[in-house]
């Protein structure tokens, strides 16, 4: 959870240009007084500053921040927070391809694209196909097969 003042924004950044895909972002948060949840929908645009939450009136709960890597090589993200024109960066993290970057409760985490079911062997694993469906697969040796998609 961040908690913005009248006048703060959220800010995303990439160290570097992408190689294909920008970054996906969404973004949770409740006004102090409100009990209308908000949320809002980004994209990075390589190093340049894209406000992912915008300045409340009073105060601003972020409750959940979500940045998907959909390029095909790593990407830093830097999440700063801009107090009255004074920047304070939050976190400065390497994201890897098809991974996710996620405030959740009071911390950071890095969501792997796919986590691996162990059975002893690690022939299962599961998370979010290329078509961004949820799936899970068995490894037959040699490839993944797809035994499950929703």
């Amino acid at each position: 959870m961040i908690v913005l003042n009248k006048n703060d924004k959220l800010i995303v950044t990439l160290n570097e240009a992408v190689n294909k895909n920008q970054l996906y972002c969404c973004v949770s948060y409740e006004d102090i007084g409100s009990v209308i949840p908000g949320s809002f929908f980004a994209i990075t645009n390589n190093n340049n500053d894209v406000e992912i939450v915008k300045s409340p009136y009073n105060k601003r709960i972020v409750k959940f921040i979500m940045i998907n890597n959909a390029d095909d090589a790593q990407a830093t993200v830097i999440l700063k927070i801009n107090s009255k024109g004074v920047e304070f960066k939050l976190i400065k993290v390497i994201v890897n391809p098809g991974n996710t970057l996620q405030l959740v409760g009071s911390g950071f985490i890095i969501k792997e694209q796919y986590i691996k079911l162990t059975d002893g062997t690690d022939t299962f694993r599961h998370g979010v196909h290329d078509n961004g469906k949820y799936g899970v697969d068995y490894w037959n040796g040699s490839s993944w097969d797809q035994i499950f998609e929703a």
